[in-house]
């Protein structure tokens, strides 16, 4: 049987305490590169930045495409113009010194007088157009307008110089003469126009905003005027008639807290129903030719609550002025009476005779264009005193089949410029030294426009508004 002899190591507790500090040095040598290396990963991290976070996506907007171009025929769109008729018409105006009566022997004698001046301009209106008509030209390009000025019979001036920027778009003809002594002075005028008839579209004419401002002929045509916002003595700062009769209109809004089309027909029926037509509004002569127009002003035919058609029109033009809206008396000469054809003649018991309407601006905000539209409210009135319903078209607001045959003479009772006459009738003149002519008259003749080869269509006359 055989005997195994077991060894057993044993060690000494000295012995024990320094193996366990060698292998605790051991493992702490085996550590230390990972430590290190965490640290200097945590190093690292502090020193970089932090991420920085997205933006959240902002939601997209939708694409507003871009406003449609202006439509170059809007104006056309809001006012047509059909029905054409073409006219000449030729005023002859006479101004004579007069004569002067004195007692001779208990027996009244009459002696002629005579002018004698170092310089005379005369000044006529000659309109190129209006809402309602143009000046037609020749086949050269130039105004079929002919004027001649004559002294005691005499031709002395046959080249009229014409000049524009006037108030409301007014176009003088200017004829001069210097040095001359004599009793008469005749100017004898001739131009060619295309009339027509007008369509408004009110939709269309409703959408129009007010303007930031007017230019133009549209900020000419808000300045006073002389016979519309006052009369022949001139303004008076205190006279309330025309802004209290607004004000009371519009219930004491601010105008443009409305479409301006709407301002313009609550006046127009306020006009219409409040004015009443009285009297033909004329000035004769011993000899019953034609002296000019009576005018009060517009306070004083507010006041009065009836006036003649062109006073009437004084005030349809001042209450839209004082509104804000551009406006203008119009002054024509009616054919309506002669069939289409004939003649009229200025005086009593004349077949044809003096028209007056207002236009009041409107501006295409696309083309910035003014439109002139016409309103008659003494024509309204003929048909109702009663106006209708302010949402429907009126006939003579804007739309009128009577235009074709009316020649619009002027913008002004009396030039809007440094002349004088003896009463308001569309002329004037300016003497050196002055003196008030003693007697005018003024007639006209006119007649259906001939149809040639060679005539201008007419839309070729200018268009200029």
């Amino acid at each position: 049987m055989s005997t195994r002899h077991h060894t057993r190591c044993t060690r000494s507790p000295h012995g024990l305490a320094l193996a366990l500090m060698a292998g605790a040095a051991g493992l702490a040598l085996a550590a230390s590169p990972a430590l290190g290396q965490l640290d200097k990963d945590k190093r690292e991290k502090e020193k970089k930045p932090a991420p920085q976070q997205q933006p959240a996506s902002a939601p997209k907007q939708p694409v507003t495409p871009p406003p449609p171009p202006p439509d170059p025929h809007f104006a056309e769109k809001v006012l047509a113009k059909t029905k054409v008729k073409e006219w000449t018409i030729k005023p002859e105006l006479h101004v004579s010194a007069g004569k002067v009566r004195r007692s001779v022997d208990k027996t009244i004698i009459e002696e002629a007088r005579s002018f004698s001046f170092s310089s005379v301009a005369v000044v006529f209106p000659v309109l190129e157009n209006s809402s309602s008509h143009k000046l037609l030209l020749t086949p050269d390009g130039s105004p079929r307008v002919k004027g001649e000025l004559l002294w005691n019979e005499r031709l002395v001036d046959n080249t009229p110089t014409f000049a524009e920027g006037y108030q409301s778009g007014t176009r003088l003809g200017r004829w001069e003469l210097r040095n001359v002594e004599g009793k008469e002075l005749d100017l004898k005028l001739e131009f060619a126009v295309a009339c027509y008839e007008t369509v408004l579209d009110e939709k269309l004419a409703g959408t129009i905003p007010w303007p930031k401002n007017y230019f133009g002929v549209g900020a000419s045509a808000l300045k006073p005027q002389q016979y519309v916002e006052y009369g022949p003595l001139g303004p008076d700062p205190k006279d309330t008639a025309v802004a209290d009769f607004v004000k009371d209109v519009l219930g004491g809004k601010d105008p443009r807290t409305m479409p301006p089309l709407r301002v313009a027909k609550m006046l127009a029926a306020a006009v219409q129903e409040r004015l009443q037509p009285s009297g033909d509004g004329l000035t004769f002569n011993r000899n019953s030719s034609f002296r000019g127009f009576e005018l009060r002003g517009a306070p004083d035919t507010l006041r009065e609550r009836r006036g003649s058609q062109h006073e009437i029109a004084c005030v349809m033009a001042a209450v839209l002025k004082h509104a804000g809206l551009p406006a203008r008396t119009v002054i024509g000469w009616d054919l309506s009476d002669t069939k289409g054809s004939g003649r009229g003649v200025g005086g009593r018991g004349g077949s044809a005779s003096f028209r007056s309407w207002v236009e009041f601006c409107l501006i295409d905000p696309g083309t910035l264009t003014e439109i002139w539209i016409p309103v008659d409210p003494v024509r309204m009135r003929r048909a109702g005193s009663r106006a209708k319903p302010i949402d429907q078209p009126w006939k003579y607001f804007g739309t009128s089949d009577e235009l074709a045959d009316i020649i619009p003479l002027s913008f002004h009772y009396l030039p809007p410029t440094t002349v004088y006459a003896d009463a308001p009738c569309l002329w004037g003149w300016l003497t050196t030294p002055e003196s008030a002519p003693h007697e005018a008259s003024l007639k006209f003749t006119a007649f259906r426009l001939s149809k040639r080869g060679d005539d201008p269509k007419p839309q070729d006359g200018p268009e200029r508004r």
